[in-house]
């Protein structure tokens, strides 16, 4: 009800002047509220006609870009956001975003790093996700210390997220640091007691356990055959 309240002002001050940049831009904004990504496209791609340099205008639809799995358009529209505003630390986020979902990991630790040194420039804390999204990417790039440290930051900020416990999981398991492993885990499944593949990770985490306790114990068992035994 507040957003279709809010539609009806707009529409009323662009009856006014269709020209109305500040009414544009935030009815784009609410109709990106709404989903309505067309809509909301079609009044940024208005503004930034108006106003080429209207950095926010390419920031939002960078996001319905994001959202819509077009992300060659997503990261055109950061790039533009970004040489508008180089200290524009939130483009430099999403676009680190895009780029891991892209699998392109070394792009996205660039805009991360950026991102948190911008943040920590202008005494802003980095957001529990800067941590989060910036360990999975190290995880990826097989940075595996720095990966867990990211995460231990993450966990800091919210401990209850499970994807952070089970990602850490992971790094501590190719660190070959099972228990370790196992424990987030055990967090992950504590939290979401639905999640399948921290319960598949664990398994795999136990059996491992497993194999290298039986080894040892071979190893340590006396030979029967042995000539002291014959004594």
């Amino acid at each position: 009800m507040e957003y279709e309240k809010a539609l009806e002002r707009y529409d009323l001050a662009l009856q006014v002047d269709q020209n109305h940049k500040f009414a544009l831009f935030h009815r784009g904004k609410v109709y990106q509220q709404l989903k309505r990504y067309k809509d909301a496209l079609k009044d940024f791609d208005h503004v930034t006609k108006l106003d080429p340099k209207h950095t926010m205008a390419y920031y939002h639809r960078g996001i319905i870009h994001t959202i819509m799995n077009r992300y060659s358009n997503a990261i055109e529209q950061y790039n533009t956001a970004i040489q508008l505003n180089k200290d524009f630390s939130f483009a430099y986020y999403n676009r680190a975003s895009v780029h891991s979902r892209q699998k392109l990991s070394q792009k996205a630790m660039k805009d991360y790093n950026k991102a948190m040194e911008l943040d920590q420039a202008h005494a802003h804390k980095p957001g529990v996700f800067a941590f989060y999204d910036r360990g999975v990417a190290h995880l990826r790039i097989k940075k595996y210390e720095k990966s867990v440290k990211d995460f231990v930051q993450a966990l800091k900020i919210d401990p209850g997220h499970p994807e952070t416990f089970f990602y850490r999981g992971n790094a501590y398991f190719k660190l070959r640091e099972y228990e370790k492993s196992i424990r987030d885990y055990d967090e992950a499944i504590r939290l979401n007691a639905d999640y399948t593949e921290a319960y598949r990770k664990r398994s795999e985490a136990y059996k491992i356990l497993t194999q290298k306790a039986v080894i040892t114990r071979r190893r340590d068992k006396p030979d029967d055959n042995s000539y002291s035994n014959k004594l």
